[in-house]
């Protein structure tokens, strides 16, 4: 639902799910409790350098609970910080207040280096590098590090990836690769 309901054009309604819905009901920032979309660093020993994600942790998010976790991965040509302006926390805010999702904390990391994040080449020699080492990254690196910085479930049934467009693929590599981490790809 999270990535039907962006592509929709406002004018147009489509039942998603059984659930009519519009742009606006997803993207619209409501006087709902709102999470928090918060730019963090990690170092990548895959990479050899420090990495960007962004994480966003739900209303009320307490280290209390342990919560579900979905890394959401980004289009070509983009870095994590594409869901900010695809407005993905309100539509997670949104969600949330309805009842459509169950709080959980999302991680958009990026895929390619920042040298290599503005190619549009998807088969360049460095992104397909990326890509083939992005796996190596998000399982030794990434994964441990929100493992330990916040309070998330690391149950294989808890667990979730999915992507936009390159995202989308490179989801079905990493979550079909290790499906003994990933319950949702």
């Amino acid at each position: 639902i999270l990535c039907a309901s962006m592509l929709f054009p406002a004018s147009v309604s489509a039942e998603v799910l059984g659930y009519e819905a519009t742009l606006d009901t997803y993207t619209k920032e409501r006087n709902v409790p709102k999470g928090k979309m918060k730019k963090v660093h990690y170092y990548s020993k895959v990479i050899g350098e420090k990495r960007e994600v962004y994480v966003y942790t739900p209303p009320q998010y307490s280290k209390d609970k342990k919560y579900p976790v979905l890394y959401l991965l980004h289009g070509i040509g983009c870095d994590g910080s594409q869901w900010i302006s695809m407005k993905a926390d309100i539509v997670l805010d949104n969600m949330i207040a309805d009842g459509e999702s169950v709080p959980c904390v999302v991680v958009c990391p990026s895929i390619t280096p920042k040298k290599n994040k503005r190619t549009t080449q998807a088969i360049s020699p460095e992104n397909v590098e990326a890509y083939e080492k992005f796996d190596q990254e998000l399982i030794g690196d990434l994964m441990p590090f929100i493992n330990s910085n916040y309070s998330v479930s690391d149950k294989r049934k808890d667990t979730a990836v999915a992507g936009l467009f390159m995202g989308g693929m490179e989801s079905l590599l990493v979550g079909f690769s290790h499906l003994n981490r990933f319950n949702h790809i």
